[in-house]
């Protein structure tokens, strides 16, 4: 399962220590994201992507992606739809 990072956290540990987390349990980090159109890229390419087998969008999201968030979430299939 994909996490998608929305920008930087303010705590570089939590970063790390929730990296080393997920590849103990085998979910990929991708990139950071900072462009609401290439978020959307990838979901949709998710959505179609029979390895992924679930999609999540952790809440609250950064301020500057607040905006997207009805966007975002009605672009997860609900048979991807974790939440």
């Amino acid at each position: 399962m994909p996490v998608i990072v929305f920008g930087q956290n303010q705590n570089p540990e939590y970063d790390r220590n929730q990296a080393t987390s997920f590849d103990d349990v085998g979910i990929y980090v991708n990139q950071t994201y900072d462009n609401i159109f290439k978020v959307m890229e990838l979901m949709k390419y998710l959505n179609y992507d029979d390895d992924c087998v679930g999609i999540i969008v952790q809440l609250p999201l950064p301020e500057n992606f607040k905006k997207y968030k009805t966007q975002m979430l009605a672009a997860i299939s609900p048979a991807k739809d974790i939440d």
